[in-house]
């Protein structure tokens, strides 16, 4: 019996497709080859595969972890489902979905990472170019066909400046969504549902 195994995850939701004993083919999707020890709960039972996700890590793309999943049941409790948004530049590269603060346009710009938006086009078969969609929150990905963004000079989601909810299927078809806000807003933070893995936010 071989020492390892070949790990196969979903780019877009980052769940374990499956577990095989060598590279397959017809299977399209990305793979980690990894010990056979460090899957073996998952082959003989003890471990609920789709309790699992794969976690990258986008400075090193080699190296990631497998994470149980946390599922928060109270939805009515917003400080339990929203997460602040980590600042960062805009070299980087390392997020799923970027927010662009614009103070001197006045506006919010929000985007795909262009690998996975690519990967998730292609996956449901969207292309801005041969279709139109006349409701884009008719499509569900990932659980949802709206992100909601929630933004606030104070820190508190509570105190909203301004709120956007923006349809999925038009990030995918489109290079980003800009939106424009009134008023004076020198500095920001910005909260939303996780729904993806990793998300950045540029003030520029």
């Amino acid at each position: 019996m071989t020492n390892t195994r070949i790990l196969y995850y979903d780019l877009e939701t980052k769940d374990i497709v499956k577990i095989a004993r060598e590279v397959e083919a017809n299977v399209n999707h990305p793979y980690y080859e990894i010990s056979f020890d460090d899957v073996r709960e998952f082959i003989d039972g003890t471990k609920v595969q789709s309790q699992y996700y794969v976690k990258l890590n986008p400075k090193d793309p080699t190296d990631f972890s497998i994470l149980k999943k946390e599922i928060h049941l109270d939805i009515r409790e917003i400080d339990k489902t929203l997460i602040n948004i980590p600042k960062g530049n805009a070299e980087d590269l390392s997020y799923d979905i970027r927010v662009v603060h614009d103070k001197k346009q006045k506006t919010f710009s929000f985007e795909f990472n262009p690998t996975l938006k690519a990967y998730m086009a292609s996956k449901y078969q969207l292309t801005g170019k041969t279709q139109k969609f006349t409701n884009p929150e008719i499509l569900v990905i990932n659980g949802t066909s709206v992100l909601n963004f929630f933004i606030t000079e104070t820190g508190d989601p509570h105190d909203l400046f301004a709120s956007y909810y923006v349809p999925v299927t038009q990030l995918l078809t489109q290079d980003k969504l800009t939106a424009p806000y009134k008023g004076e807003l020198h500095s920001c933070n910005v909260f939303t549902r996780r729904i993806y893995d990793d998300y950045l936010m540029v003030e520029v």
